[in-house]
């Protein structure tokens, strides 16, 4: 008869009882095979000193029924309590119950494996419907998407064409200044004709005739700008400027160029006539107008906050860039800011005010006004194409 360790597990009680048995006899009194099983001080035997525990009981009644008495009146199982009276009988027993433990587990393990199969069934459902979501919401996006793009792609036509034509228009205006360039050369070579005329009759009478007119000496120059020069004082010799200043306003310092007919650069009425968009950069001499607007400390602080008050109403009557230009002897670390109402302001450091106002005048090919009372700026700038405004002028103007 053979327990197997299953079988075994029925028998707990009376294995415990055995063993409680074996520690209480003296040595002598231990079965031979049993003494290892005796000496054992494991809390669970090895299963090969269990199954020899177990044997020993089969093959001696006596040791089995003084175990039997050690548990009278103790709860047994069934088994236990047939293997005390049937070693035989009890095995079978113990087979039964196995084989139902057996069926039991294996019922168990497959309700379980069944409800783990029900619940990756629903973890797939859930991953299904999220798969599902994630598809329609990149639908979405890659409808949102095309929809962007198409938008993009109207947006640049939209703007290549508006590019275009303006390109177009640009052209059209490039040729029309080309047809008046050409205009305006012939217009040159006749006024030079005329001139050579008006030299050849008015030296001829030169020698009857006292004149004030202003003959040029020389041969009739080439050159567009030492043309135009000779004509403005031609100009001025025949109508001069009318005002209380006259003789500070020498042949070759006025540029009428900026202003109408009838209009002086040393009056209010030129800065007015500025508000018209004539003008696309303006060029203040910063101290020669503080020393026209504040009292002897013109060149400090207030000096400056003054210029850079008129010079912001300046801007905003012509629309123009403005730019005021300070000698810097008396500022440290700036060259050039900005004011918060787009007004800029220059210092020169190591070199003067008119040199800076002269070569910001010579770098623009804007229309551009330098305003000052300085006759030798004036004359210099005059040289580089800009138009001239008085201080004084602007000074008038900023307090009506």
């Amino acid at each position: 008869m053979t327990w197997s360790s299953d079988e075994r597990v029925h028998l707990s009680a009376v294995i415990d009882a055995a063993r409680r048995e074996l520690r209480d006899r003296d040595p002598d009194g231990v079965p031979a095979k049993l003494r290892k099983v005796a000496a054992s001080s494991a809390r669970t035997l090895p299963p090969p000193l269990e199954k020899a525990l177990v044997d020993g009981l089969v093959a001696d009644e006596d040791f089995r029924d003084t175990v039997a008495d050690r548990l009278d009146g103790t709860s047994l199982s069934t088994v236990s309590e047939m293997f005390l009276e049937d070693p035989a009988a009890a095995n079978e027993l113990a087979r039964d119950a196995v084989r139902r433990d057996s069926d039991a587990a294996d019922g168990r393990a497959a309700k379980a494996r069944q409800e783990r199969i029900g619940e990756l069934e629903r973890q797939l459902a859930e991953a299904k419907d999220r798969v599902a979501n994630l598809r329609d919401r990149h639908a979405d996006d890659l409808a949102r998407q095309r929809d962007a793009d198409r938008s993009a792609r109207e947006r640049l036509a939209k703007r290549t064409r508006a590019a275009e034509d303006e390109a177009d228009e640009l052209r059209r205006s490039l040729d029309g200044v080309a047809l008046e360039r050409d205009r305006l050369l012939g217009a040159v070579s006749s006024l030079r004709a005329d001139l050579d005329e008006e030299r050849t009759r008015s030296r001829a009478a030169a020698s009857t005739v006292p004149s004030r007119t202003v003959t040029p000496t020389g041969p009739v120059p080439t050159d567009p700008g030492e043309f135009a020069a000779l004509l403005d004082r031609l100009e001025r010799t025949a109508r001069p400027y009318r005002h209380a200043d006259a003789n500070d306003l020498p042949a070759g310092t006025v540029d009428t160029a900026m202003f109408p007919p009838g209009v002086t650069p040393d009056t209010v009425e030129a800065v007015e006539h500025l508000g018209g968009g004539v003008a696309d950069l303006i060029v203040i001499d910063g101290y020669n107008l503080a020393g026209l607007v504040t009292d002897a400390e013109f060149h400090g602080r207030d000096g400056r906050h003054r210029v850079e008050t008129i010079a912001t109403a300046l801007r905003r009557h012509t629309g123009a860039k403005v730019m005021v230009v300070f000698d810097a002897v008396d500022i440290e670390g700036r060259r050039r800011r900005e004011t918060d109402l787009g007004v800029e302001i220059v210092f020169s450091r190591d070199r003067s005010a008119d040199d800076e106002i002269v070569d910001i005048a010579g770098a623009h090919d804007a229309r551009t006004v330098v305003v000052t009372d300085d006759r030798e700026l004036r004359e210099r700038v005059a040289q580089r194409g800009a138009s001239v405004l008085w201080s004084r002028a602007l000074a008038d103007w900023s307090n009506p």
